[in-house]
């Protein structure tokens, strides 16, 4: 029997929306211009897998296997839940939005060397940053971060920066703001 781990990695590119089904039974749904590294059968121990880009992720309860999602700034540790992290590594900050159950935020504090830690709610937005290693938590509506599943976005006073950005990466466009006053004004809506 080989002792080397077999791992599975799916790249969705842009303009596309993927779901996979974990061998615990967990669902991922990996966003636009996402990559998604798993091993094709989880350790007896813990279930470990590593996210470039945006997934909401259903995790099958399982106390003795704690789930993580490793981004390259951060670790979610889960037991079981449903939450959305969103890892691009264009994007300045790392968010991640908890709609059921709980996770643990593990990241590089400014405070001290090493790391911290925080624990989330439901209904809650954790904004980490990389570069000021400062993570910011707030209540928000779940919708708002996770509608792209289901094929549309849902947005309450986001920057058209911000709006432009999902739309490229969602469509596999390449948008731009002519006037770039503009690109701080800010807009509703469900696309």
């Amino acid at each position: 029997v080989s002792s080397k781990k077999l791992f599975n990695t799916v790249i969705v590119p842009y303009g596309k929306r993927s779901r996979i089904n974990l061998s615990d039974n967990s669902t991922v749904w990996l966003n636009s211009g996402s990559k998604l590294v798993y091993p094709v059968c989880f350790d007896d121990n813990k279930r470990e897998v590593f996210l470039d880009g945006e997934a909401l992720f259903e995790v099958t309860p399982d106390q003795a296997r704690p789930f993580h999602v490793l981004t390259s700034n951060m670790k979610v540790k889960v037991l079981g839940t449903v939450f959305d992290v969103c890892a691009y590594s264009d994007d300045n900050v790392i968010n991640t939005v908890l709609e059921r159950g709980s996770v643990e935020l593990i990241y590089k504090s400014h405070l001290f060397f090493g790391s911290a830690s925080q624990r989330m709610i439901p209904g809650m937005l954790a904004s980490y940053n990389p570069e000021s290693r400062i993570l910011e938590q707030k209540n928000v509506n779940t919708k708002n971060y996770t509608s792209w599943k289901d094929g549309y976005l849902l947005m309450e006073k986001k920057s058209l920066e911000s709006i432009v950005k999902k739309l490229s990466r969602y469509y596999n466009v390449d948008i731009q703001i002519e006037h770039q006053d503009l690109a701080n004004e800010t807009f509703s809506g469900y696309l």
